[in-house]
């Protein structure tokens, strides 16, 4: 168990403080006493109810959450990330991190709480956060998907792999066929001679995170995101080869590789 200790600027703005291990649990402040920059929805209408909890990290930092006990978890976690001094929540660019929450018991195991679970459930509790890079859903396992097989009306062939090793690499490879006329085609079966041969070979590291706007809206999914440096060799039925090395940085939702890829699980 964990003690807290917080402080607050002349100005009244809490900091997020680092927090002594003892035997006793961080202490929730008067709700009454915290102003509404903690998280901005004190300027909401009057009649909306707010709470206020404690949310902490295993290193002991932590901090005061205060919101409208209609909010989730899912919707505070960019406030949370962010008060927690999380990797810097950019929705654009390098993502929310992926957060995990639990609710500290008595016993030898902590529950984990739902992403939808709402505020009003939280008031006066401390809540546990682990950031997590790497979830069960998909780390150490290889995703594949194959493309229809190529026609005289079908342009190209893609097949793709995706291996998310446990120690946050990946190796990503994409072979595609494409035919290399430009003009009309007469039906025809596709022969080796008539289409060129590209393969995209990318490595790095990868984690997961949440993305904004994805879907078209505000709404954050959870996605993988590869970093790394990529090969691409381009073989032409024309004896025209290319070679090209450079700087990936690719995302995959969560809900296109469930549902769209084949996957296994790695052998030990």
């Amino acid at each position: 168990l964990f003690s807290f200790s917080a402080a607050t600027s002349p100005r009244g703005t809490p900091r997020v403080m680092e927090m002594l291990r003892t035997a006793s649990a961080p202490a929730l402040r008067d709700s009454s006493a915290l102003p509404a920059a903690v998280t901005g929805c004190f300027g909401e209408a009057s009649t909306k109810q707010h709470v206020c909890f404690n949310v902490f990290l295993p290193s002991g930092r932590f901090a005061t959450i205060s919101c409208l006990s209609t909010e989730t978890l899912k919707g505070l976690q960019l406030q949370i990330a962010a008060l927690l001094g999380l990797n810097a929540a950019k929705p654009l660019c390098d993502g929310i991190p992926l957060l995990r929450f639990f609710r500290p018991s008595f016993s030898e195991f902590s529950s984990l709480l739902c992403l939808d679970t709402l505020a009003a459930e939280l008031q006066g509790c401390s809540v546990q956060v682990l950031q997590q890079e790497h979830p069960d859903w998909c780390r150490h396992r290889c995703f594949f998907r194959h493309s229809p097989a190529m026609d005289w009306d079908i342009e190209e062939e893609i097949t793709e792999w995706l291996w998310l090793f446990s120690n946050g690499q990946f190796r990503y490879l994409r072979h595609r066929y494409f035919w290399n006329d430009k003009g009309v085609r007469s039906p025809r079966i596709c022969k080796l001679g008539e289409v060129d041969r590209e393969e995209f070979e990318g490595v790095g590291s990868w984690r997961c995170v949440l993305l904004e706007g994805l879907g078209g809206d505000s709404s954050l999914e959870e996605v993988v995101t590869l970093e790394g440096w990529a090969k691409t060799r381009h073989q032409s039925s024309r004896d025209q080869n290319a070679y090209l090395q450079r700087k990936i940085r690719m995302t995959f939702p969560k809900a296109t590789l469930l549902e769209n890829y084949e996957s296994i699980f790695l052998d030990p």
